[in-house]
């Protein structure tokens, strides 16, 4: 029970934030004769800031028992003491303090105390350098000559992992920051089988559904990308080598993101996918059949199934080779979109008459190999569809029976010429040796 009062914290914390920001601007206008009104107000609210201060360090304290935190949880807490008994003696003793403009600096005072405060915090709760870090990985690379690990996997779980499981912070009592912490694992064992991903936990919470409890990172925190996922599944598969280079244990170039037109096959082969995966995912009603009789690649229809976290979770084994997806059901919600949207190597996708509306859209971050989408009989928009093109620019959309008009369309066409764009008020052309009949 107390470990639940604790999950509180970063909602509660929020409150003195607010609050004694708000005494800290009051504090400065009552120093002018036009605002001299609000200072009534000001000790009310500084008691109710200084109430909720505490509740922020009772609820952190209970936290802190849950989970496990570096070095900076101390300051952090200390600080957030601090900052509760600063603002007790400033009620306290605000009333003997006539002259405003003492309060306002002891005001200021107390913000630089509040600043610190949540500095602290905002480290333990994304990492040591998350004002300034960069998401974007090195571009300079050569994969020739980069080490797998500290070039490629090691700045892949330092942008993705470490704000949790790094020197900071230890969620699971799991680091991801080193070869020593990796290879230890967490509270529930190693995460790491070298030569084995499939049996890594590392990439099992990877590959978790979205909106799971266990899938990491959470779902409010950037997703690892196709590409990422890829690096690390091959990493782990060719035995998760701390010391070699990426060209000694894996050929760099089938990462790399080739665009195939909108009805041909990835370059690279895949081994046929498991008869058990295949018929999991046809007893939810799945319709799989091969692309062609020369690949093993797959195309699977869903026009039968009804969208749920089951059939993701039947979905996700084969994503490695589903390269055209049938999705014209009903019931699919952003999260389980976004995460199709992001099967490494399909190409066409059909949601036509499955009712989406932009939320969907937004949500999804499409694989650059997605070339091909069907929104038939949707209820997206114009904004949805321009925000999707601006991710991922589609060789064909289409938009027929959905709220873009026929002036939408050629707008859209005329921002992304590259990309063929169907819809609204579409007409066979009549031929002069057509019959028409008019009634």
């Amino acid at each position: 029970m107390l470990e639940l009062f604790g999950r509180f914290h970063p909602v509660v914390v929020h409150l003195p934030i607010g609050i004694l920001l708000l005494v800290f601007v009051f504090e400065w206008l009552v120093t002018r004769a036009r605002w001299e009104h609000l200072e009534p107000a000001i000790a009310t609210m500084l008691w109710i800031g200084t109430a909720a201060a505490g509740l922020a360090c009772g609820t952190g304290f209970l936290l802190r028992q849950a989970g496990n935190y570096g070095g900076h949880i101390d300051s952090h807490q200390w600080m957030g003491l601090a900052l509760f008994f600063f603002c007790l003696a400033y009620a306290y003793f605000r009333w003997l303090i006539h002259q405003s403009v003492y309060r306002k600096w002891i005001a200021t005072a107390m913000v630089v105390v509040l600043t610190v405060t949540g500095h602290l915090g905002g480290t333990l709760t994304h990492g040591t350098d998350y004002l300034f870090a960069t998401t974007a990985p090195d571009a300079n690379v050569n994969m020739q000559e980069a080490m797998y690990y500290a070039d490629v996997i090691g700045p892949l779980l330092e942008k993705r992992c470490v704000a949790c499981h790094g020197a900071s912070k230890q969620k699971g009592s799991l680091r991801l920051d080193g070869r020593a912490w990796i290879e230890k694992g967490g509270e529930h064992g190693p995460v790491l089988v070298a030569g084995d991903a499939s049996g890594s936990k590392l990439l099992q919470r990877v590959l978790l559904p979205l909106a799971h409890e266990d899938h990491m990172p959470p779902q409010e925190k950037p997703q690892l990308t196709p590409t990422e996922i890829a690096w690390l599944e091959d990493w782990i598969n060719t035995g998760a080598s701390f010391e070699k280079r990426v060209v000694e244990v894996t050929n760099p170039e089938k990462f790399e993101t080739k665009k195939p037109g909108p009805h041909s096959l990835p370059d690279e082969a895949v081994d046929p996918a498991p008869e058990k995966d295949i018929a999991r995912l046809q007893g939810l009603g799945a319709t799989v059949l091969p692309v062609s009789t020369e690949s093993n690649y797959l195309s699977v229809a869903l026009t039968n199934a009804a969208p749920s976290d089951t059939l993701m979770d039947a979905l996700a084994p084969l994503r490695f080779h589903i390269v055209w997806l049938k999705a014209d059901c009903r019931g699919w919600t952003p999260q389980q979109l976004k995460t199709i949207a992001q099967f490494p190597k399909l190409t066409k996708w059909w949601l036509n008459q499955s009712g989406i509306k932009d939320d969907c859209l937004l949500a999804m971050e499409p694989s650059p190999t997605l070339n091909y989408l069907n929104l038939t009989g949707t209820a997206v928009t114009t904004a949805g569809v321009e925000t999707l093109l601006r991710k991922n620019a589609l060789t064909e959309i289409y938009l027929f029976q959905t709220a873009v008009t026929g002036a939408e369309i050629a707008a859209l066409q005329k921002k992304f010429p590259a990309t063929r764009i169907e819809g609204a008020g579409y007409r066979v052309p009549t031929l002069p040796s057509d019959t028409t009949e008019v009634k």
